[in-house]
């Protein structure tokens, strides 16, 4: 846990400009102070000075829950106060003075912190999907109302994971220059599978050799809810299995995972030996996009005749600083377009939409319009998150057009 020093210091060094009024997306729909950075900052120091308290005052949950921790608000900060920071800080007190609720603690410790229970999870829905039951429960009028939500927002589960595509897989006989370990997000593993895949093929197409080893989830959605601790713990398993591997980098396919990887060196202390190893391990680190254009140059691509645009992820392009690799790739592999305001946040971050329902849709409107006004046939994204959250959109919204990751289109 952050020191209450650390963070009070840097709650100081907001001056109330209200620059990020202009950039936040929670803002511009619920125009109400508590819900922009500043307000924020201004509850989680009159917390520190015992003006406000987290147990006394529910009010402050619903506020630091509804960031979506895009990081706008910092990138467009003339002081450089680190929000995303201080309002993480503030979740991890939410948990330790109230808890969470027997579902969270089912869905984040029992099924994201655990990959056989996570695939199992997935094979249920899978079930549930393709096996009728989800038509006899509309007959029997049993669907409840959060069933009705998660069946919006929970995409068509695969019924093959990545692992059982990649073994299928013909490798490629390709020479190999590079050698590549691919962490695989868990969204990616079981809800877009194909998407991993196409990175492989890509990569082993391109003189790469492919170590993909079995990780634990980076730690991120645990963050979202306070539960800091446990991402803690998901860092020391994955930094112990990825610095025994040797190999030239580590990419991965979805800029959140991407993120949390390289900024795992800031949860140690300088002087323990998870923090050499967790800064060795994050110099590694590189999103695969840019490890496709910078590294292997690849331009040399078949050009489909789709009109494509891209919604940057809010960690890839704010977190990583990636933003020329994927238009790079998307400028060659088809037609491309820019979007307006293409790094805006979509409203989805993980679990965001489910509960902060109507302020996640209205963000949601205004990317789906963004779209529409393209005049693109495919939405390109890097982030399993935002895809699931685009696809909701196009549904809502009854739009023509396919979300797909990058990598997809280059497979093609």
């Amino acid at each position: 846990m952050r020191s209450y020093k650390n963070i009070f210091n840097e709650l100081l060094k907001c001056n109330k400009c209200g620059y990020c009024q202009e950039v936040c997306p929670t803002y511009r729909v619920v125009k109400e102070e508590p819900a922009v950075a500043r307000g924020r900052v201004r509850l989680l120091r009159a917390a520190l000075e015992d003006r406000f308290s987290f147990e006394k005052n529910p009010e402050m949950q619903g506020y630091l829950e509804s960031c979506l921790s895009c990081k706008a608000c910092v990138e467009n900060c003339p002081s450089n106060v680190q929000v995303t920071k201080a309002v993480q800080w503030g979740k991890e007190e939410l948990w330790r003075h109230h808890g969470v609720s027997a579902f969270v603690k089912l869905l984040y410790k029992n099924s994201f912190s655990k990959e056989g229970n996570f695939a199992v999870g997935a094979r249920l829905i899978n079930f549930y999907q393709q096996k009728g039951l989800r038509k006899l429960s509309q007959k029997l009028l049993l669907k409840v109302k959060a069933l009705k939500e998660l069946e919006e927002i929970v995409p068509e589960v695969p019924s093959k994971n990545f692992w059982q595509l990649l073994e299928q897989r013909e490798p490629s006989n390709t020479p190999k220059k590079h050698k590549v370990i691919y962490y695989i997000g868990c969204g990616t593993k079981y809800f877009y599978p194909n998407v991993g895949l196409s990175l492989v093929k890509v990569l082993e197409k391109n003189n790469c050799e492919v170590i993909v080893p079995k990780l634990d989830c980076c730690g991120v959605p645990h963050l979202s809810v306070g539960f800091g601790e446990e991402t803690k713990r998901l860092a020391m398993e994955n930094l112990q299995k990825l610095y025994k591997i040797d190999a030239d980098v580590i990419v991965t396919d979805c800029g959140t995972c991407g993120d949390k990887l390289k900024k795992y060196v800031e949860m140690f202390e300088e002087e323990s030996n998870l923090y050499s190893i967790a800064a060795q391990v994050g110099e590694k680190v590189i999103d695969a996009m840019e490890f496709l254009v910078n590294t292997l140059g690849l331009e040399n691509i078949n050009k489909s005749d789709k009109r494509v645009t891209y919604h940057d992820p809010c960690h890839s392009v704010r977190g990583l600083k990636v933003k020329d690799a994927p238009r790079k790739l998307l400028q060659n592999a088809a037609n491309y377009v820019e979007m307006k305001s293409a790094s805006s946040c979509c409203g989805g971050a993980g679990i965001y939409g489910v509960k902060n329902k109507e302020t996640s849709r209205a963000i949601l409107a205004g990317k789906m319009k963004e779209f529409k006004d393209s005049g693109a046939d495919v939405l390109c994204t890097s982030c399993p998150s935002c895809a699931i959250q685009l696809n909701l959109g196009l549904k809502l919204n009854k739009l023509q057009g396919k979300v797909m990751h990058p990598f997809e289109l280059l497979a093609e």
